[in-house]
C-alpha cells in the first residue's frame, strides 16, 4: 500500500565521483516547478505513477565571484528550470564557450516505493572536454524527466574534464 504525504518533504542529494574516486555528495534543489508535480506522486512508485527520469545536464554556469576576484559556486536556485549558464547566460560574461554544457542519458534508474528515486549517469573520457576555448569548467549539474522538466539542481565545486576525467554524477531524490 502507498501512502501518500499532503506536504511532503522532497530533498535532494548529488554524488560528484571523478575516475571512480571517492565522491564529494552536494545538496540539490527540487525545483519549485516539479515539487508540486510530486507531491501529487509517488517518488519511488514500481508501475505507478511516478517522474521517469531521462537526461543529466552538466553546465559551466552556477559561480559567482567573491571578493578578490575568485569564482566560487553559487547557491542554487530552486525557481530555475534550465542549468543556470542557459536561463542566465547574462550572468556570465566572456565567450560563449564559457556558457558551455553537456547533456548525456542517464544509464541508471532505481525507486523505492514512497522513499526514494535515484538516477545515474557517466560523462566518458571522450566527451565533454573542449568548450571551444580549452577544458571546461564545471559548476552545475541538473537532472531532468521524460517531459523536459529539470527535476534535480545542485552546484559544485569546480570541475575541469580533460581526457583523462570520466565523472560519474548520481542523484538521489527522498521523501
Amino acid at each position: 500500500m502507498t501512502v501518500r504525504l499532503d506536504n511532503p518533504i522532497l530533498h535532494a542529494e548529488v554524488d560528484i565521483s571523478v575516475n571512480s574516486g571517492p565522491a564529494d555528495t552536494y545538496f540539490a534543489h527540487v525545483p519549485f516547478a516539479v515539487a508540486e508535480k510530486w507531491s501529487k506522486q509517488d517518488v519511488g512508485a514500481v508501475g505507478g505513477e511516478h517522474l521517469v527520469f531521462d537526461y543529466l545536464k552538466i553546465g559551466e554556469g552556477g559561480w559567482v565571484y567573491a571578493s578578490g576576484g575568485q569564482r566560487v559556486k553559487r547557491e542554487p536556485e530552486p525557481s530555475l528550470s534550465d542549468l543556470d549558464c542557459i536561463e542566465h547566460p547574462d550572468r556570465y560574461p566572456g565567450a560563449a564557450s564559457e556558457r558551455y554544457s553537456f547533456t548525456k542519458a542517464v544509464h541508471t534508474i532505481s525507486y523505492v516505493p514512497d522513499r526514494i528515486a535515484q538516477a545515474a549517469g557517466t560523462v566518458l573520457t571522450t566527451e565533454a572536454n573542449d568548450d571551444g576555448s580549452g577544458n571546461p569548467d564545471f559548476w552545475e549539474v541538473a537532472l531532468f524527466d521524460t517531459s523536459d522538466n529539470m527535476v534535480v539542481y545542485a552546484t559544485i565545486q569546480k570541475l575541469t574534464k580533460d581526457v583523462t576525467k570520466t565523472i560519474e554524477i548520481t542523484f538521489r531524490i527522498y521523501r
